[in-house]
């Protein structure tokens, strides 16, 4: 999924920071093929990667000496710590020659052409296979270097240089280039160094005052129940054994039909209909289904006032949200039920007299009674 649907594999990342190397077969060839996952990533001839992964090698460190040193580690920021995919993520793999004591004060950095690799996750978008990147620049730079402040001082600027983000929480994700690498960095350096770093938390790097707090609260049993006590989750044990099926997982059922949303592209206003036309005629399209064809009623809300939230938006009604679904199309496979819904036009009359504008903070919500559950 990474190298076909530019799906920001966590993982993937991870592969290419270890230096990692795969096995594949492509569909009608005879001869598997192995190559490293970063060529793997960026051979844009496979883009459309239609065989099999037969293997996935991670190199084991059998040329350690005592002058010879491999160090691996990878961070992760994400908007929260657990089901959730990476703001951006990282994996550094060096190899020290000299280490010298604990704090590898002595230590040089590898000139071998693999002996550094700076991997990334999250700062590049656009196509598929491009989401994990090496820091080639910094590490062409830091080849054969001393492991010392200095040092270190120029790999930061090196990279704060090489990637320019964009997209969602691009300044956070800038800053997060430089201060999770400062991180393992320092960790070389035994934990201790005098250069400073602007983090994604301290942008400024402004000095950190002391910062206290005291709560009291009581608990009562009978009243809070389970409230702070550790309950395993129930299905915990099977996603982290990696035995839990998801619907992904599932095998197809023959003459299966899959479905895609079409839905409106404004947060206000009158729906008026949608033009199907060129949806239906595209390649596996099956039919589309709309809020003439719901038999039951039309209601969404498990709690409601008023009309509640429907589950297709019906003709001559009010839109209640940015993206709120009007009619799906069916089709043969996912892929072109996916295609075909975005060729539909929707049509949405707006007046902002009678509209008003969207409600995009919680105290409009209240102060306006919007309240949809």
């Amino acid at each position: 999924m990474a190298k076909t649907r530019g799906f920001q594999s966590d993982l993937s990342t991870l592969l290419l920071g270890a230096n990692a190397s795969v096995t594949y077969q492509l569909a009608g060839s005879a001869n598997p093929v192995t190559t490293s996952w970063g060529a793997f990533l960026a051979d844009e001839k496979l883009t459309a990667f239609k065989g099999l992964l037969l293997s996935i090698t991670i190199p084991f460190n059998t040329t350690e000496s005592k002058d010879l040193t491999t160090v691996y580690a990878s961070y992760k920021t994400s908007i929260r710590p657990e089901n959730s995919h990476a703001l951006l993520n990282c994996a550094f793999t060096v190899r020290l020659r000299n280490a010298g004591g604990a704090s590898g004060t002595h230590a040089t950095f590898s000139d071998e052409k693999d002996g550094l690799t700076f991997a990334y996750g999250g700062v590049a978008y656009g196509k598929p296979g491009n989401v994990a990147v090496r820091a080639s620049k910094t590490e062409a730079l830091l080849r054969g270097q001393p492991v010392n402040e200095d040092t270190l001082q120029v790999a930061m600027k090196s990279l704060a240089a090489e990637f320019k983000i964009e997209g969602e929480r691009a300044d956070y994700r800038q800053r997060m280039v430089t201060s999770l690498f400062y991180k393992f960095f320092v960790g070389l350096l035994g934990g201790k160094t005098s250069v400073p770093v602007a983090s994604a938390a301290n942008p400024t790097n402004a000095p950190r005052q002391l910062v206290v707090a005291k709560q009291n609260f009581t608990f009562d049993e009978k009243i809070h129940g389970p409230v702070s006590k550790p309950i395993p989750k129930v299905e915990g044990g099977l996603q982290c054994s990696g035995e839990a099926v998801f619907v992904d997982d599932m095998p197809h059922f023959k003459d299966s039909s899959f479905g895609a949303l079409v839905c409106t592209t404004v947060a206000r206003g009158t729906y008026k209909g949608y033009n199907a036309k060129a949806a239906l005629s595209a390649p596996g399209v099956i039919g589309v289904v709309d809020a003439s064809h719901i038999p039951g009623e039309n209601v969404a809300s498990v709690f409601r006032e008023g009309e509640g939230r429907p589950v297709l938006l019906a003709a001559g009604t009010k839109v209640l949200h940015y993206g709120q679904p009007v009619a799906v199309i069916v089709a043969d496979s996912k892929q072109h039920a996916e295609a075909a819904a975005k060729l539909v036009k929707v049509d949405v009359e707006y007046n902002k007299e009678k509209d008003g504008v969207p409600i995009t903070t919680l105290k409009q919500a209240i102060d306006q009674k919007s309240l949809y559950v």
